[in-house]
């Protein structure tokens, strides 16, 4: 009796499918249903880094302006033109951007992107940045804002 090629590739499918069950790593306990795996613990500092810088930038740009709130935010009554502080408390939130972290060779550290992702950067050109971060002292090596 001959086996159709398909029932091998099942099987081999199926098997595949059993053994990553039995060696899965648990998820930790308590999480809720939004919860989401962020990787290793370098890049994450790395990223946050870049993404600090970004914010910061913003965040100077605003009080040389006379707008930044003393919360942190952004207010009314400085350089900043009315209609376009909202454009300005989107620059500030973290959830306008997406990171992307890349390992340089031999452990020497990461490439970071900050790189837009939200209604206010839609018809703009700009925003975000790209920097190098030492793999041992968490270092800014280079630093560049869009």
């Amino acid at each position: 009796m001959k086996w159709p090629w398909y029932l091998l590739l099942l099987v081999g499918a199926s098997g595949c499918a059993l053994v990553n069950e039995l060696i899965h790593e648990e998820d930790p306990s308590g999480l809720g249903e939004k919860a989401v795996r962020l990787g290793p613990g370098p890049e994450i500092m790395a990223g946050a880094i870049g993404m600090r810088e970004v914010l910061d930038d913003e965040r100077a740009l605003l009080a040389d302006a006379g707008s930044l709130a003393p919360d942190g935010g952004v207010q009314s009554g400085g350089g900043i033109e009315d209609e376009n502080l909202d454009l300005h408390r989107c620059w500030l939130d973290p959830k306008s951007y997406e990171v992307w972290v890349d390992p340089l060779g031999g452990g020497k550290g990461w490439r970071v992107v900050i790189w837009p992702k939200a209604w206010c950067n839609a018809k703009m050109y700009g925003g975000g940045g790209e920097f190098e971060i030492d793999g041992q002292s968490f270092q800014i090596l280079r630093r560049e804002i869009y």
